[in-house]
């Protein structure tokens, strides 16, 4: 279970990463 928690929080991660991005360019 510890491994799905550290998965989604990469996802998430990963996930704002690329709307940050999005937003700069």
């Amino acid at each position: 279970m510890v491994s799905v928690t550290l998965l989604l929080s990469l996802y998430s991660s990963v996930e704002n990463f690329q709307t940050l991005l999005q937003y700069l360019l």
